[in-house]
């Protein structure tokens, strides 16, 4: 067992190793541009306020993944003055897809430290909020998905974080107690406090060093600054 009691460091995905709202926004503007839609200064904010509605939705199980993406492009046309038939949604929500598809990313600093920490001996995994066949693709696609031995999508637990029950299935599918897991994530609510409240060791990354501690988690601003951590 490594000194500091950890044995395991499970990361969140999207904002954390994968730049989503990077690959979001620019998804936004290319697939406005496609369609000739007439843009708007504030169209990815407004995508982004869409989503977190949305997708919440679908957190809380009111509706599915089909249904939540056909609502945030019913939402995001007539804010853009654009009409639409109902018949054409799921297809208009594919043309989003494919331009997010195409600019997906990594951060630069998350390959690199997910080697070094597995080298070290760390079983390494991923709770993430989201659909496990898309979330898989977006690991393999930024080149993470051979160093990653677990991969939980909350598509296929009992909760989405911060309920307990998601990092209880991430302890039980790695084999260890609470306090010998790690968690790392850029969310204060569902990544940070959930795994604190669960008992986990709780990282929360905060890139742009604007939020305020809290209280019982450790705070980076780079995932490099895990290396020096977990030695």
């Amino acid at each position: 067992m490594h000194t500091s009691g950890v044995r395991a460091i499970a990361f969140d995905l999207d904002g954390t190793l994968f730049d989503h709202e990077r690959a979001a926004r620019a998804a936004v503007r290319a697939w406005i541009a496609a369609n000739g839609w007439v843009d708007h200064p504030d169209a990815e904010a407004q995508w982004f306020v869409i989503e977190d509605r949305r997708f919440g939705e679908y957190a809380a199980g009111e509706v599915d993944l089909l249904e939540q993406r056909r609502r945030r492009v019913r939402d995001f046309l007539p804010f853009l003055g654009v009409a639409y038939v109902e018949d054409d949604v799921d297809a208009i929500f594919a043309q989003f897809l494919a331009h997010y598809r195409a600019n997906w990313a990594g951060f630069a600093d998350a390959v690199p430290t997910l080697t070094a920490l597995a080298e070290r001996g760390y079983a390494i995994a991923v709770l993430t909020n989201g659909h496990t066949a898309q979330q898989r693709a977006k690991l393999e696609a930024i080149g993470a998905l051979g160093v990653v031995e677990h991969l939980l999508a909350t598509s296929e637990l009992p909760a989405f974080k911060p309920d307990r029950r998601a990092f209880e299935a991430l302890c039980s599918a790695l084999a260890l107690g609470a306090a010998e897991v790690a968690y790392v994530g850029d969310d204060a609510v569902a990544d940070a406090c959930g795994a604190r409240d669960a008992g986990l060791h709780a990282i929360h990354l905060d890139r742009s060093g604007a939020m305020d501690p809290i209280p019982g988690t450790t705070r980076i601003r780079a995932l490099s600054e895990l290396l020096t951590q977990f030695p």
